[in-house]
């Protein structure tokens, strides 16, 4: 029988079995698993951004909805129009139909985006692997031995040489497995590279210096690996959001998903359905767009 205490240690001596006879394979698998893992931590967080935004625009709307309730309802005309011909307008639609009830974001798992993270992990087991099992050999080739002077020749060269390079393949690999044009892969390119690499500078010196420092060649990846794993929620979350971008830049009559949450939820509709206060920021903004529609027609 097998203790629970006994299963950490027994799965990492397997793991080690692993990587002793197929190595490549091994760190291939783990490398694509930690990828997907990251982006599903990174869908989460966004999970979360959106309930949070839901929340705030159904504060919004009980907010404009109490306004409302508030405001007098203007009586209707006694008589029609006016001798001038000026006629006045329709009252509002009554307060009851002001505030559509609002619905509730998706769930985690129905908004999930199962092909977002398919890319991730695929990236993770035919790239992050392969390259980076070949650069840490190349790296002891070059610069053998474990002192000071070899971690830091390693550590400039991962960091000045790698890194940017890597950094770029991954958005121009992803950008053509989500199946974008020129254009929209080097627009991702010139928006995500420079965040990311700030967040690369901030978290992978020191991890990389003590991995080329204390750890064991065949096992660099795997800590590489798990180390980065914020980095990766990192990479995807740039990913996102230069994909996002690009959908707004060559899109721009697209349906309401490619629009920020707050403006795509049915809250933003019961908000703008429901009649303004007169003293409120909403009334004088719909006072002004009401009077640049009437003005062509004088």
């Amino acid at each position: 029988m097998w203790s629970a205490s006994s299963l950490p240690l027994r799965a990492w001596r397997g793991y080690l079995s692993l990587l002793s006879r197929r190595p490549l394979t091994t760190k291939c698998v783990t490398s694509g698993a930690i990828m997907l893992a990251g982006d599903a931590i990174q869908q989460g967080i966004e999970h979360r951004a959106r309930q949070q935004e839901h929340e705030q625009a159904a504060a919004a709307a009980a907010t404009t909805v109490a306004y409302a309730a508030a405001a007098p309802v203007p009586a209707a005309p006694a008589s029609g129009c006016s001798a001038d011909g000026s006629c006045p307008l329709p009252p509002r639609a009554s307060r009851s139909s002001a505030a559509a009830a609002p619905l509730p974001p998706p769930s985690f798992l129905s908004s999930y985006d199962v092909p977002r993270s398919v890319r991730s992990g695929l990236f993770g087991a035919l790239a992050v692997g392969p390259i980076f099992h070949v650069w840490f050999n190349r790296l002891d080739r070059w610069i053998p031995g474990g002192g000071v002077r070899a971690v830091a020749g390693k550590l400039v060269l991962d960091q000045a040489l790698m890194a940017p390079l890597f950094t770029v393949f991954y958005f121009a690999t992803m950008g053509v497995m989500e199946g974008r044009s020129r254009e929209q892969i080097w627009q991702k390119i010139r928006v995500a590279t420079g965040p990311t690499l700030l967040a690369n500078y901030a978290i992978f010196p020191a991890a990389q210096a003590a991995n080329f420092a204390f750890v064991p060649e065949r096992l660099r990846v795997l800590v590489l690996n798990a180390g980065g794993l914020v980095y990766n929620v990192v990479l995807s979350k740039y990913n996102a959001q230069a994909l996002a971008e690009d959908a707004v830049h060559h899109q721009p009559h697209a349906s309401a998903m490619a629009l920020p949450v707050a403006t795509a939820t049915p809250l933003a509709a019961a908000v703008a359905a429901a009649p303004a206060h007169s003293g409120t920021p909403a009334a004088s903004a719909a006072a002004r767009q009401e009077a640049q529609r009437e003005r062509p027609q004088r």
